[in-house]
């Protein structure tokens, strides 16, 4: 059984490679051969006296092992002969940060499907405008939702087997501030934020199980599920997981407020 936070890979899950491309043109073939043991996180190529050598991110410590035994030795296509090792710890796990929206939203829909879950808005609230040294602080409230097939989820498995076709969901509530001389364009990325805010925190309270049996299970971290017990569709939320895929993630956000 393997359990993926939804946070950076773990060290069990990163292999340590020399002599692996970095050239442009062959990244994509780089991207191809390792992902076909599992989701990638990232390749990340560095040099170091001279030396090419990369680190490449699994979220499960299988892939990385089985990526290890079937590409190590093997020569690529600048001629060289590739190490591919397990990497080697240099500090605690603990260290390890929550990923982005994006990065959430791939690991969820490559381990739990596509069809399987649904996400979106309960509620945004403004908190009200201040004038503040530098412009005008905006700030916003956002109760996000995201639902699941309550039949991969562990808790509700145990609790009801006849299940089908019914969802359980988890909420989060986020906060979102932003100061500008427009306030307009402040009150706009107080939204995002709250909205990117409050979908992060629920990935905090989401792990993935995958169990010896190769099925997928979903476990909710000290959080009180809610189950729609007559309803075969997701709960609906004001607005759903369509409707914000314009939002921006929490690095854009964060990199196009500070423009204001």
């Amino acid at each position: 059984m393997s359990v993926i936070l939804f946070k950076s890979p773990p060290i069990e899950a990163t292999l340590f490679c020399e002599n692996l491309p970095i050239e442009v043109e062959y990244q994509e073939m780089l991207y191809e051969t390792f992902s076909t043991f599992g989701l990638l996180n990232g390749i990340f190529n560095f040099e170091m006296e001279g030396r090419l050598f990369a680190f490449v991110k699994y979220y499960v410590s299988f892939s990385a092992q089985n990526a290890r035994k079937a590409l190590h030795g093997n020569t690529g296509p600048n001629g060289k002969r590739w190490s591919v090792q397990m990497a080697k710890p240099r500090k605690k796990n603990d260290d390890r940060m929550a990923l982005g929206i994006d990065k959430s939203v791939e690991v969820l829909n490559y381990y739990v499907g596509v069809g399987n879950w649904n996400s979106g808005i309960r509620s945004l609230v403004s908190e009200g405008m201040e004038k503040v040294d530098g412009g005008i602080r905006c700030s916003y409230s956002c109760q996000a939702i995201m639902s699941f097939r309550s039949e991969m989820c562990i808790a509700k498995k145990r609790e009801d087997e006849a299940s089908n076709g019914q969802w359980t969901s988890i909420e989060a509530e986020g906060k979102g501030s932003r100061t500008g001389k427009d306030s307009k364009i402040a009150l706009g990325f107080a939204k995002k934020l709250a909205i990117t805010d409050a979908r992060k925190k629920i990935f905090e309270k989401l792990a993935i199980v995958l169990l010896s049996n190769g099925k997928v299970a979903l476990h909710f971290l000290n959080e009180e599920m809610h189950s729609d017990e007559d309803t075969i569709q997701p709960p609906q939320p004001l607005c759903d997981n369509s409707a914000i895929e314009c939002i921006l993630s929490d690095e854009n956000a964060d990199r196009e407020a500070h423009m204001l």
